[in-house]
């Protein structure tokens, strides 16, 4: 970070754009960070979280994971972060986000745009499955309330069962 903050000085200072060391230099630090955003990003969440953090035991067959991040929507509200998990098998993907039973985040209101909508109940889990020709997606949402968060799950190729598989995993621990 010192030395990403030392170039961006210099360039500033400087009034240029970097050249192509400069660059090459900013990316790589860049993707340095990022890993460490990433393997340190759950530990950090789960200490601001009122519930516990679940990442997915089951993973359809060639999806890894690509991103995992969190956020806080509403610092001065007190609300809990929102946790952030991303799939990807290199042509389709799928994210996750975990959050406090109550509240809304951008999965949350691309909710709404879905046409289709059916809730039921499995496995003791209140679940809401969703899904959209326009927007070519589906989603699915499982709520733990005496645990105080809900998971969503937005994909663009997965079958219901997958994404049940998915939740399941995340909340059946």
């Amino acid at each position: 970070m010192k030395e990403q903050v030392e170039i961006e000085s210099k360039l500033q200072k400087e009034k240029r754009e970097p050249n192509e060391e400069e660059a090459k230099r900013l990316h790589q630090i860049t993707e340095m960070l990022q890993f460490y955003e990433n393997e340190f990003a759950l530990i950090e969440a789960q200490q601001l979280v009122s519930y516990p953090i679940a990442k997915p035991s089951y993973i359809p067959n060639g999806y890894k994971q690509v991103n995992e991040s969190f956020y806080l929507a509403e610092k001065d509200m007190g609300e809990d972060p929102t946790v952030e998990l991303e799939y990807s098998n290199g042509e389709a993907s799928f994210s996750t986000s975990q959050q406090g039973i109550a509240q809304t985040n951008d999965l949350e209101y691309l909710w709404r745009n879905f046409e289709e909508s059916e809730s039921y109940s499995l496995h003791g889990f209140e679940f809401v499955y969703v899904k959209s020709e326009k927007m070519n997606a589906t989603g699915m949402r499982v709520a733990v309330p005496e645990k105080g968060y809900k998971i969503t799950l937005i994909a663009d190729k997965l079958s219901k069962e997958e994404m049940e598989k998915v939740l399941l995993s995340m909340v059946e621990k």
